[in-house]
């Protein structure tokens, strides 16, 4: 086994490592930067493997990635509303959000 089939392996994995530890992140800004990771480590990826095609592929989920990252910072979350049928009728239980019974 050569170096450079070694690396490339070794780059690969890390990178689909990243696109599956996406899915335990807890907040955006986490997964986001999670994704931006991984496409990184997918360009190292290809680079090392000459693999154009997922290069490329890379280098576009890479830009969007960063474009909606940036997007989401400069986006206020909504602040919750005290409302006063609202805090009546929901009840929550773990974070399940549960109706009392005769609301809507």
């Amino acid at each position: 086994m050569d170096a450079g089939f070694a690396a490339s392996d070794l780059l690969g994995y890390s990178a689909a490592g990243l696109v599956l530890l996406t899915f335990l992140a807890q907040s955006m800004p986490t997964c986001s930067a999670i994704a931006i990771a991984s496409n990184a480590m997918f360009i190292a990826y290809a680079l090392v493997a000459w693999l154009p095609p997922v290069r490329g592929a890379a280098c576009v989920a890479a830009a969007v990635e960063c474009v909606a990252a940036v997007a989401g910072l400069a986006i206020p979350a909504p602040r919750a509303r005290a409302n006063r049928a609202d805090s009546r009728a929901a009840r929550t239980v773990d974070g399940i959000v549960s109706r009392e019974p005769g609301t809507v």
